[in-house]
């Protein structure tokens, strides 16, 4: 997937995303996606995996 296929407004929230998937995940995820595959299915997925791990945690 690459952000040439979606509206600006769409492209907006997704970098938006990537930056806090980079805040708390590292530089190096972001990175190697490129931001290019921060689709909303991708992001959610990192999501829900740091919720889940934060709640096992707990």
């Amino acid at each position: 997937m690459n952000l040439f296929r979606y509206k600006p407004q769409q492209k907006k929230a997704m970098i938006r995303t990537a930056a806090l998937l980079n805040n708390w995940y590292g530089p190096e995820i972001v990175q190697f996606e490129k931001l290019s595959c921060a689709c909303s299915t991708w992001a959610f997925r990192l999501l829900y995996d740091k919720l889940r791990v934060q709640r096992a945690s707990a």
